[in-house]
């Protein structure tokens, strides 16, 4: 199971703080769950400018000098641990030792998720128990942990990153699919009954990030007949589709800008498409009730991968 590492980074030390008050005492207690594509690290430069924030990032990165190297912030107390969130007690310890420091966490960014490429009959189900771990348990694990400061301080807001998938399913991706309609549903759920507390939740819709999500995803295991395999043909010409797409990603400099909007939004969205693109799809599959127009327009970008 992937280690996540946790990195510390208090902004501003003031007066307050060396008298021994608590650092968070006029600032946002933010915790980043980062994705295996380090999109934590991008969310904390484009947040650790303003004195507002007190910054807990969770990553997967254990080299300390990748760290300094990489996260292009120069502060001279960071602390980091290893954690791994899809196991409980290191998740609470993670959550204790926050609380112990900071009193509240007011803020929760879950942007962890790893991809699974493989029709579902390829996939052993083993496979699939670990991709639902890593992408919807592990961060239902973490809101759970986080609520009940969030409830007895009657405010919080917690972002959950999806992806265009849960609106289009993207084909050969069929159980990092479900995590994110897994993600979408239990949000859609949660959200109302949250805004009793002031409690906002929050879903960002995003297109391909980076190239290293194809690096990082794991394949397909189940072994089928080599010499009539049914989906082989298919599903090579998905993963070279996918190169290509992958080519002109998103940015997570984009990602982290509109989540630093949404941070000082009081009254922020359910949803956000992060692009025209993605925001057209859904304007159209919730427009259709049925799903047969959005259901039309794959099947027949399909028919052209089984038939190049």
């Amino acid at each position: 199971m992937n280690k996540i590492i946790l990195w510390f980074l208090p902004l501003i030390f003031s007066t307050k703080l060396l008298l021994g008050a608590s650092p968070s005492e006029n600032k946002k207690v933010i915790l980043i769950i980062d994705s295996f594509q380090g999109m934590g690290k991008d969310i904390a430069q484009a947040l650790e400018k303003s004195d507002q924030y007190i910054i807990y990032v969770a990553t997967q990165h254990s080299n300390e000098s990748f760290l300094m190297q990489n996260i292009g912030i120069r502060n001279d107390n960071l602390y980091f641990k290893s954690v791994d969130i899809t196991k409980e007690n290191e998740a609470q310890r993670l959550i204790h030792e926050i609380l112990q420091r900071e009193k509240r966490i007011d803020i929760l960014i879950n942007t962890i998720g790893k991809g699974l490429f493989g029709c579902a009959e390829t996939v052993k189900i083993e496979q699939a128990k670990e991709i639902f771990e890593i992408n919807f348990f592990g961060i239902v694990r973490m809101i759970q942990l986080v609520l009940p400061t969030m409830r007895q301080n009657k405010k919080g807001l917690i972002i959950n990153m999806s992806t265009m998938v849960s609106i289009e399913p993207s084909p050969c991706w069929d159980f990092y699919n479900a995590t994110k309609f897994a993600l979408e549903g239990l949000s859609a759920s949660m959200a109302p009954i949250l805004s009793h507390w002031n409690i906002h939740l929050v879903l960002i819709e995003s297109g391909f990030l980076s190239p290293p999500f194809l690096k990082n995803s794991l394949k397909g295991e189940e072994q089928l007949d080599q010499k009539n395999h049914p989906y082989q043909i298919f599903m090579d010409n998905i993963w070279k589709n996918n190169e290509k797409s992958f080519e002109s990603t998103e940015s997570n400099q984009d990602i982290s800008n509109l989540i630093k909007h949404i941070i000082e939004n009081p009254e922020p969205n359910f949803r956000y498409q992060t692009t025209p693109y993605i925001r057209n799809i859904a304007q159209k599959l919730w427009v259709d009730p049925t799903g047969n127009e959005n259901l039309q327009k794959q099947e027949e970008f399909l028919e052209k991968m089984w038939n190049p």
